[in-house]
């Protein structure tokens, strides 16, 4: 619930009280179903920011990891006899959100994509058929609207690099 994350992120930022610096990711005002608070957004809004910077390939495997193979593994879990339905379900539907900013013909050719990736998953277990649609949608949806909205803050960042050049960074700055 909202009042169940304010009350972790309060609890976790008080335990970061004696820090200079902290680090957040500049996403957008929602965590799943719940929202930052504005207080933090205003924060945030104002704030330095450092811009990691990674190949397609690194990006995919992480994509993979996060939304597919752990993902699916999470709703099997949580309910071993509906887990993949509700893991096909929550696909389905995240693709279907978007599906006014792709377009009704990059929407159909996805979830043409989408479908035989479910398919082969259930089926055979492989994850592979999610590739190119996890590509697509980095590529192809996500890196637009966050070059988008990077060209508008370009005048707070202080550094961009590979993963290691950032923690190298943060960490000559005491802030990692």
């Amino acid at each position: 619930t909202q009042i169940n994350f304010e009350n972790a992120l309060a609890i976790e930022l008080i335990k970061k009280q004696a820090c200079s610096h902290l680090v957040f990711e500049d996403e957008g005002s929602n965590v799943g179903t719940v929202h930052i608070p504005q207080c933090v957004q205003h924060k945030t809004t104002q704030a330095e920011l450092v811009l990691l910077e990674a190949s397609v390939e690194e990006r995919l495997k992480v994509s993979m990891d996060a939304y597919v193979i752990n993902m699916r593994q999470d709703f099997i879990t949580q309910d071993p006899v509906n887990g993949f339905d509700n893991f096909s379900n929550y696909w389905l539907r995240s693709l279907e959100k978007i599906q006014r900013r792709l377009g009704l013909e990059r929407y159909q050719a996805m979830l043409k994509l989408v479908n035989g990736a479910l398919e082969c998953y259930k089926d055979q277990g492989e994850a592979d058929g999610f590739y190119p649609v996890v590509e697509e949608l980095l590529v192809g949806y996500y890196d637009p609207m966050y070059d988008y909205q990077i060209q508008k803050k370009m005048d707070r960042v202080v550094f961009k690099g590979s993963a290691n050049e950032v923690l190298s960074y943060l960490n000559d700055r005491s802030i990692g």
